[in-house]
């Protein structure tokens, strides 16, 4: 943990951070609790179960200096070695074969962050749901965002799509990040609507005119974005 007065800023790490405003919650309902020690050097992550997934990346709130969140039954063709700078790695889908590990730096996600809160006007006020799995980037990022912001994040991951959307009305969700398949799944919300969603983030693949309509009448107060 950071000292008095002695705070770790993203900008003098170059890391990505869990602001301690921020609070998780698990599929569960239940809030996750932020582990003391601070990491060391790169991981590959188990995707599941989420909460424990983000508990690894941000041990004492400061992301491994590199790591890849991965999907069940995943492993390295090599061994994932610690990078010269803060980085993270995301797979590709292994459509076209084994799926592959592409580097990226944190500070390049922390500078889209900051070109995002800009944009969107998210920040600390927000509150975040993410439906899909961490090993998935649109997720991971999503919860990144949320996390270096210090928005509330709820993983709901695994949970039935009733269930999410009952989540994102109880839980005031004002910022989904989705999949075109995952937004496709999900029901009418209880009442008819989410009033408080303000932004909706679509990403992966091409939204279809019958989901984003969903969506709108869904999310009447939403942006919707791809």
């Amino acid at each position: 943990m950071t000292r008095p007065g002695s705070a770790i800023t993203e900008r003098s790490s170059g890391r990505l951070l869990w602001r301690e405003e921020a609070a998780v919650f698990a599929p569960s309902g239940d809030r996750v609790a932020r582990r003391g020690q601070r990491g060391g050097g790169a991981v590959l992550i188990p995707d599941t179960p989420a909460a424990e997934a983000i508990t690894a990346i941000y041990p004492g709130g400061i992301a491994c200096r590199g790591f890849c969140v991965a999907p069940p039954g995943y492993s390295a063709e090599r061994p994932f070695m610690s990078p010269a700078r803060p980085s993270l790695c995301c797979l590709t889908s292994g459509t076209s074969g084994t799926p592959r590990m592409i580097e990226r730096s944190q500070q390049s996600w922390c500078a889209s962050i900051r070109q995002n809160a800009g944009t969107w006007r998210v920040g600390a006020h927000d509150s975040y749901a993410v439906l899909g799995a961490l090993s998935h980037s649109l997720a991971l990022y999503a919860a990144a965002e949320a996390l270096h912001l210090g928005a509330d994040l709820h993983l709901l991951a695994g949970v039935r799509p009733d269930r999410q959307a009952a989540r994102l009305g109880r839980a005031a969700v004002s910022i989904l990040y989705a999949t075109p398949a995952q937004a496709r799944l999900l029901p009418e919300p209880p009442g008819g609507v989410w009033p408080g969603l303000r932004l909706i983030l679509i990403g992966g693949a091409r939204l279809d005119a019958e989901t984003r309509n969903r969506l709108c009448r869904f999310a009447p107060n939403a942006r919707l974005h791809e």
